[in-house]
């Protein structure tokens, strides 16, 4: 049966609901209705009665989905049920945020949008910052003249950029103004530090492992 109670009604003590239905339904008139619902697993549903549609959905496990019914992180909000969606798993060490699509069980696409993107470790304390210029700038919020990069080291007063190639490739520098592209090939799999233009990839000059310097050869 159904039970309606009018507004201003008051309860003195526990209330339980049976229902094989649409559970506690709330509706008002020219809205559309909503009920919150038991389901499977000892989970929680609310309900869109009106478009037949899940809203949200406690699953019994500690999980919760917005836009599905089958939350597989922490907290999830899913463009399609099943399909994309922004998960949010906490774990012991290691947190995440990811954009998952679990129709095709993938990765998808993920953007975030800001004045600037700042990110910050341990204490709060800012490490990187990415402003509305795109210019990046590692432990330092300001740049260096004419630096769309700027890093700065906070520990020792030592500063280094690291680059390493895979499986013992070349590792290099490549600059550029315009499509006029010019680089450094700081180590060949020889140990070779090379300069190169970009004319026909012509090397200019070369420091070899035992020291020496080469200018317009390379013997």
């Amino acid at each position: 049966g159904a039970a309606t109670f009018n507004a201003g009604a008051s309860f003195g003590s526990d209330i339980s609901i049976a229902s094989t239905g649409d559970g506690l339904s709330l509706s008002r008139s020219g809205y559309d209705t909503y009920s919150l619902q038991h389901s499977t697993g000892n989970g929680m549903a609310i309900r869109n009665i009106t478009d037949s549609r899940t809203e949200m959905f406690f699953n019994g496990a500690g999980k919760v989905g917005v836009g599905t019914t089958d939350p597989q992180t922490k907290f999830v909000v899913a463009h399609t049920d099943g399909g994309i969606g922004i998960e949010f798993s906490m774990g012991d060490p290691v947190s995440f945020i990811q954009c998952y699509n679990r129709t095709s069980n993938d990765y998808a696409s993920l953007s975030i949008d800001g004045e600037d993107i700042r990110f910050r470790t341990n204490d709060g304390s800012e490490r990187m910052r990415l402003d509305g210029d795109g210019a990046l700038f590692l432990n330092t919020t300001s740049a260096m003249d004419n630096c769309f990069v700027s890093l700065q080291d906070h520990s020792n007063g030592e500063a280094f950029v690291g680059i390493s190639s895979k499986d013992d490739n070349n590792v290099g520098i490549r600059f550029g103004v315009g499509t006029d592209r010019k680089w450094v090939n700081f180590r060949d799999t020889s140990n070779n530090l090379i300069w190169y233009s970009n004319a026909a990839s012509a090397e200019r000059m070369r420091i070899t492992h035992a020291g020496t310097v080469l200018i317009s050869t390379t013997a």
